[in-house]
């Protein structure tokens, strides 16, 4: 084994490296996008979808239905009017957004439905109605 000479210098390098990758992520996530918060709930009869989305108006979100997904597009828009120089901090998220779930195939595309309340877009996918059992007629030869 041999014997490797410290260098401090090195390892302040490497913490630089590492703070400046942290940053550059975070500005990449926060500029033009974020994802809003979504809960799943799945019962007998359909699959609910509840997405926060305070702040944006029904024409800003776009719901698309295909075999086997479901895709939520958006955008948060910031108020044209306010002054940004006149804020102390802005933490809220604008940008755009783009969901997309995966939908088992016992959903109805016509049953689908969406609603926009109180800052909660809740889309409720109804699975079809299939026989629990059915009755098989036995023909006479």
């Amino acid at each position: 084994m041999s014997l490797i000479r410290w260098n401090p210098v090195n390892d302040i390098l490497t913490i630089q490296e590492k703070v400046n990758k942290l940053f550059e992520e975070d500005n990449q996530t926060t500029s033009n996008a974020f994802t809003p918060l979504v809960d799943i709930i799945e019962t007998h009869n359909d699959i609910k979808l509840i997405i926060e989305v305070p702040g944006i108006k029904e024409k800003d979100i776009d719901i698309q239905i295909t075999d086997g997904s479901v895709v939520v597009k958006g955008e948060r828009v910031f108020d044209e009017d306010a002054n940004k120089e006149n804020y102390c901090k802005l933490e809220r998220q604008y940008g755009s957004f783009n969901l997309s779930f995966a939908v088992p195939p016992n959903i109805s595309s016509p049953a689908v439905s969406a609603t926009l309340k109180d800052g909660l877009l809740r889309i409720t996918l109804r699975k079809k109605v299939e026989p629990s059992s059915k009755s098989i007629i036995i023909n006479r030869e």
